[in-house]
């Protein structure tokens, strides 16, 4: 394990013994230098997702919740640089192991028109469903009916 070239060999060496073993396990690595976080960090992140976090406080503080997504989108930049492409309710959330990694899974159902206050509001119909890594962050949309 000391010879691996990249810390990701060494992850998917132990996650596959501690997966055929049927076994759970944590393991930490060396840290990574600062050249390798800046090649897999997108820039600005950490305060753009401090304005997000910052935005929905005071949105809940406010009970403006049921607008969140204009809001965040002001956060963001204002419609050139961002837009709201689905809103709802997120009604089910499935986990599952699939070779060590935990796999999630969101059902979000976009909110009834008559259920929805105000006027100039987009309306939405459907369902998504789209997966996710918990930790990871990244969605992935799988179906929309």
């Amino acid at each position: 394990m000391t010879k691996v070239k990249h810390y990701l060999d060494q992850d998917a060496i132990l996650r596959a013994a501690c997966v055929e073993m049927g076994t759970h396990a944590g393991a930490a690595s060396k840290p990574l230098t600062k050249a390798e976080c800046e090649g897999c960090m997108v820039k600005n992140t950490v305060s753009q997702a401090w304005r997000l976090g910052r935005s929905v406080a005071l949105a809940n503080k406010s009970a403006n919740i049921g607008n969140i997504g204009p809001i965040l989108v002001d956060a963001l930049g204002g419609p050139q640089a961002s837009r709201v492409l689905f809103s709802g309710k997120i009604v089910e959330v499935n986990r599952r192991i699939f070779k060590g990694h935990t796999i999630g899974e969101i059902v979000v159902k976009a909110v009834a028109a008559e259920d929805e206050d105000g006027e100039g509001k987009e309306k939405f119909e459907g369902v998504v469903t789209s997966e996710y890594e918990p930790g990871v962050g990244s969605l992935r949309k799988i179906t929309d009916e």
